[in-house]
């Protein structure tokens, strides 16, 4: 059963919104607990008067363990936005501007900057709340926190550095395209777009409801619906695709095709910037944009494009592995019920090493590392795959000749 379409729509955006607002959401989350934990440590000052008449501070040193780490905190978060921007700087500059998003949505940033804040809205908050005689809960959970915060900032420290470096980002990326293409693989079994013949009768158009690009799509709760409705998608874009409002973003097939276009509306998310989400060729895009970086004539950085060349070369060979989707989403049955456009592996080849073949002309160490590389990958697949890789080996191996 698929969720109401208001829902979904809800989530998309409360998704989008975090997506966008990384380093506002969610280390405001994180720090508002601060406020919680403050009013249960005074709740359990108040619960267990003789642990706190044992065990507690007096008031002058709780209230001096509590402004000291408030002070602390505050001047930590200060240090950690400053490391982040200087981060953000070297990044800009030395990787590829695109990228910052990504440091953004760290989990690590996020974590530390919440630990923070959320410790001096507890030291704040028991400072102007806890009664004027002894405390224990307070100042010990502040001291906990503390420690928590410590931790978490030398974590912090340790993953700015090692993210600065090209290749450590380089991975991540990789990484994370490897998974996506995990995620996508096997969703067609032995079909293929082009040999999909599409239902007659009826059809409805689903439109973009405002310009941007297509940020994901819910293939899940669209295979849902149209197999409900025993009807049909065919995607007029994919994912990553720029869209004006009123574009035709899918047409609905089937006897119940206007029924589905209106149930299936809000499955389309429409964002104002390109994300990883759904779309393998804005994570390949983020490579290429280092490799071309490295190989313009103001850096001519070969090595840093030889890495980029390797990674895409390894992510290719596991979409390989897994059977990329090759264009067609079956339902829960095994029934075809939504085709793709743009999402053939010989559509990725194609898209990661023509541009690098381009930027690469005259560097005869790229020429022969990017041939090295899809002779190794070329024989991990067939098809239309294994003749583009072919052609693109063809064309390297002319460049170092």
């Amino acid at each position: 059963m698929t969720p109401p379409t208001s829902a979904r729509a809800l989530a998309a955006r409360l998704g989008r919104l975090l997506t966008l607002r990384g380093l506002i959401a969610a280390p405001g989350a994180i720090s508002l607990s601060g406020l919680a934990l403050a009013a249960a440590a005074i709740l359990l000052d108040r619960a267990a008067p003789g642990l706190v008449s044992r065990w507690g501070l007096e008031p002058e040193p709780a209230r001096a363990v509590l402004s000291t780490l408030a002070g602390a905190a505050m001047t930590a978060l200060g240090l950690v936005y400053s490391i982040t921007l200087v981060v953000f700087t070297l990044a800009a500059g030395s990787i590829a501007p695109r990228l910052l998003e990504r440091f953004t949505k760290d989990r690590v940033s996020q974590l530390a900057i919440g630990a923070l804040g959320a410790l001096f809205i507890h030291a704040l908050v028991s400072l102007a709340l806890s009664p004027a005689g002894k405390s224990l809960a307070p100042p010990l959970l502040a001291c906990l926190m503390a420690l928590l915060a410590v931790m978490l900032l030398l974590v912090f420290v340790d993953r700015v550095a090692r993210r600065i470096t090209v290749d450590e980002e380089i991975d991540a990326i990789a990484t994370g395209l490897d998974a996506r293409i995990a995620a996508m693989a096997g969703r067609s079994g032995a079909l293929q777009r082009r040999d999909l013949v599409l239902p007659a009768g009826p059809e409805a158009a689903v439109r973009a409801p405002a310009s941007g690009y297509l940020e994901s799509v819910a293939f899940e709760a669209l295979a849902a619906a149209a197999r409900a409705r025993s009807g049909f998608l065919d995607l007029r874009v994919a994912p990553g695709d720029p869209v004006l409002k009123g574009d035709v973003v899918a047409r609905a097939l089937g006897p119940g095709a206007k029924a589905l276009a209106a149930e299936t509306q809000d499955c389309f998310a429409i964002g104002r910037r390109r994300t990883e989400e759904g779309d393998l060729r804005f994570s390949v895009s983020l490579l290429l944009e280092i490799a071309l970086r490295a190989l313009s004539p103001g850096v001519n950085d070969s090595f840093t494009a030889i890495s980029v060349i390797n990674r895409l070369v390894a992510s290719l060979a596991v979409a390989a592995e897994h059977g990329l989707d090759a264009g067609v989403w079956c339902d829960a049955e095994g029934a075809p019920r939504i085709a793709i456009p743009k999402a053939g592996l010989d559509e990725l080849i194609r898209f990661a090493f023509d541009p690098i073949h381009q930027a690469a002309a005259g560097n005869l160490l790229v020429a022969q590392a990017a041939s090295d590389a899809l002779a190794r990958l070329a024989p991990r697949l067939d098809g239309r795959a294994r003749e583009e890789a072919e052609r693109q080996l063809r064309l390297f191996a002319e460049a170092s000749d």
